[in-house]
């Protein structure tokens, strides 16, 4: 059975084999599901803005909306989905480091 990725607890081990194997996977099978939800958002809201509620609502939107979510989906996804890849690794980096230090040191005598 195949995990979903989650933000919060990190799973330390876990993180440690995803980012030894696929980042570019990781940033697109993460990052494109927000993207295209912001595509369609900020579609929705471009409309709203210019006036086209009415639009919004019509069968005239899908091309439109296609076209937002093919190219703007995919540009967002990657920015949230590598901005994913941060947070994971400073939260990793953090853990790593406070490991480090909590392991008694063996050079100095008891």
């Amino acid at each position: 059975m195949k995990r979903s990725f989650s933000l919060a607890p990190l799973d330390n081990e876990r993180w440690a084999r995803i980012r030894e194997s696929d980042r570019v996977g990781f940033v697109l099978r993460t990052g494109l599901p927000i993207g295209l939800v912001i595509a369609f958002v900020v579609d929705t809201a471009m409309l709203a803005v210019g006036g086209n509620v009415d639009l919004a609502l019509s069968v005239w939107r899908v091309p439109r909306l296609l076209l937002a979510l093919a190219a703007l989906g995919p540009l967002f996804g990657a920015v949230s989905g590598q901005a994913i890849w941060e947070h994971c690794e400073r939260r990793y980096a953090d853990y790593l480091l406070k490991e480090a230090f909590r392991e008694p040191d063996k050079d100095i005598p008891a």
